[in-house]
């Protein structure tokens, strides 16, 4: 809560097999991702119904997409957020992974390929 975080090497924030809670924070100019979830390298899939989530915060001037979800058992909920001028796109759902935006109060905008993207 109340960060800001930026990555000369990485991506801002990133789980495998874990979940995020962000509030009220500005990931800016990583290089790779501003948040990246992956799933575990564990061979059991997490039955919990528990999600990241990113809500009232700025996800700018990343190197690569600003969100990056991947895994079937990986998801995200974004409100209230602004996610743009990113290389890539404003957000990518990989392999099964899921987002939900509630759009009515998040802004995405200026990402270099678009505002978003599925990948198999």
């Amino acid at each position: 809560e109340n960060c800001d975080i930026s990555s000369k090497t990485g991506s801002g924030v990133g789980t495998e097999g874990g979940f995020v809670s962000l509030s009220n924070c500005i990931i800016q100019r990583c290089k790779r991702h501003g948040v990246a979830i992956f799933p575990t390298l564990a061979t059991s899939i997490n039955d919990d119904d528990e999600k990241s989530e990113v809500r009232n915060s700025k996800i700018i001037s990343n190197g690569l997409s600003g969100i990056y979800v991947r895994g079937d058992e990986q998801s995200i909920f974004i409100s209230s957020t602004e996610i743009s001028a990113n290389r890539q796109y404003g957000i990518v759902a990989s392999g099964g992974g899921f987002v939900e935006v509630c759009s009515a109060n998040s802004k995405l905008s200026q990402n270099g390929k678009g505002t978003g993207s599925t990948e198999t």
